[in-house]
């Protein structure tokens, strides 16, 4: 597979579309094992029959999907069209791995993005990098939303947080602030106004998700559950109290 990654043509156009569908078709039941074994988790069920996901295989199709992604890149900013359809195709995959649970596919596709995309980005001549981000807006904002959410504190170290970072775990402390490193990288790739633009976009959509939801009792819940700035407990004495003024 990883001669594929290498020289897409030579394999023909269907080649990559091929890898990401056979990804897709194996991800999902593994996605579905993580969603049952984390309400298992927060319902505090200890005999959990599952097997555990074969965390090797994630670590291995998350590494052939950004082999890929920085192979087709180069081709899909040169050259365009069915190449920045399967750049885009793989992207959306790496997008989805950037929010696994799983720490070490979520990192090894942060790596993808902060050190192969928002670098090669960053290393265009001025003229093409302009050109470049104007058919990447997209692909950039929901890039940062998917680091903003991938920030998010689980419930059970939201709840032991307190307002020093400090006290967070070791792991989640470097996975954020990777996680950060990469927002900067990408608010210096696009400017300070277009950053800011994508946030605004992000706040919105959780407004939305506000008015939608009829369980949660106040805005700030949803703005700052997404964001990830206070641990839950907090968020939902806040709430209460607001409610019973």
């Amino acid at each position: 597979m990883l001669s594929i990654c290498k020289d897409p043509e030579a394999y023909g156009s269907d080649a990559l579309p091929s890898l990401v569908a056979h990804w897709q078709a194996a991800w999902a039941p593994v996605q579905q094992q993580q969603q049952q074994q984390q309400q298992q988790k927060q319902q505090g069920d200890e005999d959990d029959d599952i097997d555990g996901t074969p965390q090797e295989v994630l670590q291995a199709g998350c590494s052939v999907l950004c082999a890929a992604g920085a192979a087709l890149l180069p081709q899909a900013l040169a050259a365009g069209g069915a190449y920045h359809a399967q750049f885009i195709a793989v992207a959306e995959q790496l997008l989805q791995q950037l929010t696994s649970k799983d720490v070490d596919v979520a990192l090894t596709s942060l790596e993808f993005w902060q050190d192969t995309y928002v670098a090669t980005l960053q290393g265009l001549p001025s003229d093409a990098r302009q050109a470049a981000l104007a058919s990447h807006t997209g692909l950039l904002q929901h890039l940062t939303t998917s680091l903003v959410v991938r920030s998010h504190l689980d419930p059970e170290v939201a709840n032991s947080a307190t307002a020093d970072a400090r006290d967070l775990p070791e792991d989640v402390r470097m996975v954020r602030r990777e996680l950060s490193s990469a927002l900067r990288d990408i608010s210096s790739l696009v400017g300070p106004q277009e950053m800011t633009s994508y946030m605004a976009n992000i706040v919105q959509a959780a407004l939305a998700q506000y008015t939608q939801s009829s369980a949660l009792k106040c805005v700030g819940h949803v703005l700052l559950s997404l964001l990830g700035l206070l641990p839950s407990f907090w968020l939902s004495s806040q709430c209460e109290l607001s409610t019973e003024r």
